[in-house]
């Protein structure tokens, strides 16, 4: 086994350095951007957010200054110094919430009166399209012109769709305007206990076990197979949205693993990671993969399939390594990608997922009825990062013929 693990060295050091040079440019790229120095503005210790972000909600705004008794409040003035309201920020107190990929600082603008006038999030990880959808359907305009005090004890549900980014930026709300009427002194969360989160969790951890003994006792589990593609479909995709991709895995490694606040898709990563190194075997591709199960349960409709000459086999499966090789030069040489726009796994997040996404399930999951999986053998850039851990052999020289 040891043996097998080194012979995987050389390109698992290549990767991680890739991976490294990745987090290493675009974490400093996107920390350096909210401490670029404003003429007309002095925040202080506030290198998390601009001018620029204050004009989001102040749009005649021309001067900030922190204030003197309390240096979490940015007082906002206009081009004639009058003032105009302050801005509070979430960050660093709420840095620890975590949405899908990423923690989710907001800004939130009160004018003089302490109402609540706009709240804006700041850089993040988070998936753009998402967080477009999110703000296009007036998510963040739900606090508007509260007073400060009720929009704490405001009781707002998560959207469907983008559940994980929602929930996140719920709780950077509370936390922030939490602080700034303590303050300086975050308030314990005083929240009913999320039966349905629970449910949800306990119904996924038993999927990823269903799973396990499904890969280590797969002959004696076979007739159980349909049951674990279905559960991994509706649980862990529909449901729980607790999948793996090129835009979590980006997010992570550019913000950090959010071990405590997602358990459960740490877990999963680890598994896919730790299980492949060792067996050899295909985990998380094979077992859990909710868009390759939706492929593999639409290609028992039709028992005929479509036989894909040798020759263009051989070539087809160049096309994955290409596509994940791209990604990567892109993110290397300094291009922001939204890679949600690049997988088809964000049809799961049915209301919030783009045309451009949902033509690209639809049309894979079609193929699919003829081709076996085609998304996953020919195009999947998250498979292809798992396959190189798996897979023994050279750099980029894992593509063997298959009959």
């Amino acid at each position: 086994m040891l043996k097998k693990i080194f012979s995987k060295l050389p390109r698992l050091l290549l990767l991680a350095a890739l991976l490294v040079a990745i987090a290493y440019l675009h974490g400093n790229r996107s920390h350096s951007k909210g401490s670029v120095a404003q003429p007309e503005c002095d925040l202080g210790v506030h290198s998390v957010f601009s001018l620029t972000d204050i004009q989001h909600i102040f749009p005649s705004a021309f001067h900030a200054k922190p204030s003197g008794v309390d240096s979490s409040v940015v007082f906002v003035y206009d081009v004639d110094k009058v003032l105009l309201g302050k801005v509070i920020c979430s960050s660093p107190y709420a840095d620890s919430i975590i949405g899908y990929a990423g923690s989710t600082p907001l800004l939130v603008g009160l004018n003089c009166g302490d109402t609540v006038v706009g709240v804006s999030m700041l850089r993040n990880v988070e998936s753009p399209g998402f967080i477009r959808k999110i703000e296009k359907r007036g998510f963040f305009k739900i606090w508007n012109n509260l007073p400060v005090s009720e929009a704490y004890g405001m009781p707002v549900d998560a959207m469907a769709g983008a559940t994980y980014s929602t929930t996140a930026i719920i709780k950077n709300m509370q936390v922030c305007v939490g602080r700034y009427l303590s303050s300086g002194k975050i308030p314990p969360e005083h929240l009913p206990f999320d039966w349905m989160s629970f449910l949800k969790f306990a119904a996924s951890i038993l999927v990823v076990l269903f799973a396990l003994l499904s890969f280590f006792f797969t002959k004696q589990l076979r007739k159980g197979r349909n049951y674990l593609l279905s559960s991994a479909v509706l649980i862990i995709g529909l449901w729980g949205g607790s999948f793996l991709s090129a835009a979590l895995l980006y997010g992570w490694l550019v913000d950090g693993f959010p071990w405590a606040a997602r358990l459960l898709l740490c877990t999963i990563f680890v598994l896919a990671v730790i299980l492949p190194l060792v067996t050899g075997k295909a985990f998380y591709c094979n077992y859990l993969c909710p868009f390759g199960a939706c492929q593999e349960l639409a290609g028992k409709i039709f028992p005929w399939k479509l036989e894909i000459p040798i020759r263009v086999a051989r070539w087809l499966r160049w096309l994955r390594p290409l596509f994940f090789a791209s990604v990567l030069i892109l993110l290397l040489v300094g291009f922001s990608v939204d890679l949600t726009e690049l997988e088809p796994f964000s049809i799961f997040a049915y209301q919030t997922v783009s045309a451009i996404v949902m033509v690209m399930a639809i049309f894979f999951i079609i193929v699919s009825l003829v081709i076996p999986k085609p998304w996953c053998r020919f195009f999947c850039p998250t498979g292809e990062f798992l396959e190189l851990i798996r897979k023994p052999g050279k750099p980029w020289g894992r593509i063997q013929r298959k009959e």
